[in-house]
């Protein structure tokens, strides 16, 4: 059948429409905004009715549901564009031919999605992909598949043995009046192994106004005190690692006038001060904090990071005292990547990507500052609990 030439113009601009649309749903949305053609308006509508996504997973079981407080598992996230917010997602295992469900979760209003799946092992081959409805009346959009890796677990402490925590965990600093803490140093006596988890406490030794230890010349207003500080990295059975996953699950101190830790500590040069989770006490200005320290040649200090936002772990009303939650660390050649119950709350590089060995602390100190606040009222009674500490590596870095 012969063509009409109007027919010829059509049939070719309706092509370059299509082709135009193509190449805008490769682009970021930002990049493909700048067109004004006829035809890019064209590929913007076909963008919109278009729903894609992308599913991701953390290497090591970090996550701890909300519900229940159900850890050991790992958590993901998933993205659609564009998003419907409040819609359904269905995260899926193939398992031998078939699509199973293995968690579910909605969209926020930028079409992302947490959730967390059974702990992922090491040299897993399962697929996983993320389902949702783009609308009313349309066909389910999968995410591409993917296969998640899964890093190795090189250290574990459950506190179920006094013995093996004695080998694997070290007093730092025993003894030891010093800068910011003339007036308290670390004691043995201070972390104790009870009912399965480690139980860290401060107990105050001498009375208020005597002069510190270390030197008489200065006053001791709040008294003198032991605290608690171990770490791995000199232990009987030694552990310090370089690049990977580092896990607490842990219940914080209520009380104020002293402040929990549970960090990574430089073994050598080239290394920073990893502060995974920081707690000061219920009703402190500086909440939960997550912080990266660099000591410089010169003696000076850079440091990032600050107070991280808790609302979507934190039920209303509650605090990091008020319950179990595992705190973690991915630490790359590039980033660190920081968690709470395996949601991402901070993802840097700054100030400085450690490149040494880094040795596991756990501590609850009181600092001068804090034991000479007439305010805060440090007190003994107000302990941290430490469910279990772990590591994993990637095989490639284990060892380094």
């Amino acid at each position: 059948m012969t063509r009409t030439p109007k027919l010829v113009a059509l049939a070719m601009a309706l092509t370059l429409a299509v082709s135009s649309a193509s190449i805008a749903l490769d682009r970021e949305p930002a990049e493909a905004s700048g067109v004004s053609t006829q035809t890019s308006s064209l590929a913007a509508q076909q963008q919109a009715r278009r729903t894609t996504g992308r599913i991701a997973f953390a290497p090591a079981p970090v996550g701890q549901k909300r519900s229940d407080r159900k850890a050991g598992l790992t958590p993901g996230t998933v993205r659609f564009s564009p998003a419907r917010p409040g819609a359904g997602v269905r995260i899926e295992r193939l398992v031998r031919g078939k699509w199973l469900k293995a968690a579910t979760t909605t969209q926020d209003k930028r079409g992302r999605a947490r959730f967390n799946v059974r702990a992922v092992k090491p040299g897993n081959t399962s697929k996983y992909r993320a389902v949702t409805s783009p609308g009313k009346g349309k066909r389910n959009v999968a995410t591409p598949t993917v296969v998640p890796r899964a890093q190795t677990r090189v250290f574990v402490d459950g506190f179920d043995s006094a013995a093996k925590y004695r080998k694997q965990w070290k007093t730092r600093n025993k003894g030891m009046y010093h800068g910011r803490r003339m007036c308290a140093a670390p004691s043995p006596s201070r972390v104790a192994v009870i009912n399965g988890s480690a139980r860290l406490s401060v107990k105050q030794v001498g009375r208020k106004g005597r002069p510190s230890p270390a030197k008489r010349s200065f006053k001791c207003v709040g008294g003198i005190w032991h605290n608690a500080m171990v770490g791995t990295g000199r232990a009987a059975k030694p552990f310090s690692f370089r690049y990977g996953t580092a896990a607490a699950r842990v219940k914080f101190q209520p009380g104020q006038g002293m402040h929990s830790g549970f960090w990574l500590q430089a073994m050598g040069a080239g290394g920073a001060e990893i502060d995974i989770a920081e707690y000061y006490g219920n009703g402190y200005w500086a909440g939960l904090q997550s912080k990266i320290h660099q000591t410089l040649p010169n003696g000076g200090l850079r440091t990032h990071g600050g107070t991280m936002n808790l609302s979507p772990v934190l039920a209303r009303g509650k605090t990091p005292a008020s319950g179990w939650h595992v705190y973690s660390v991915e630490w790359t050649p590039k980033r660190y990547v920081f968690r709470v119950d395996g949601v991402v709350t901070m993802v840097t590089s700054r100030p400085h990507v450690s490149t040494a060995q880094q040795e596991v602390v756990m501590s609850l100190l009181t600092s001068d500052w804090a034991l000479d606040d007439r305010v805060l009222k440090t007190k003994s009674s107000s302990k941290v609990a430490v469910d279990w500490v772990q590591v994993w590596q990637d095989p490639k870095h284990i060892g380094q």
